[in-house]
């Protein structure tokens, strides 16, 4: 397993690019479990699994394209906080990995 707490947050978009490119080659090749505990919405757009905590408690719990789906959930509120042209490539990240990790 592969905890990951915030492992891209003080890094530019194609740092973190690169960084997540080599997590995901990584799990690839060792067949790894990836804990990713991340604020960047793109992040979570991409992965198998979201958690959305709220102070300090779960708020929801589902796939990324569902938990967008939900018109009055916390995922796809923070999604349209983001801004239209983020909510659409979070949307668009989301529907391109369903059914596996692309980080």
């Amino acid at each position: 397993m592969l905890v990951l707490d915030e492992a891209t947050a003080s890094v530019d978009g194609a740092t973190d690019a690169r960084i997540m490119a080599c997590v995901a080659r990584a799990r690839a090749a060792r067949g790894l479990t990836v804990l990713c505990i991340a604020h960047r919405l793109d992040a979570a757009a991409r992965a198998d699994l979201v958690l959305v905590v709220d102070a300090g408690r779960a708020a929801e719990f589902g796939r990324p394209r569902e938990l967008l789906a939900r018109a009055d959930g916390a995922f796809a509120a923070l999604a349209r906080a983001a801004g239209p042209a983020a909510e659409a490539a979070l949307r668009a990240a989301a529907a391109e990995s369903e059914g596996g990790l692309q980080l």
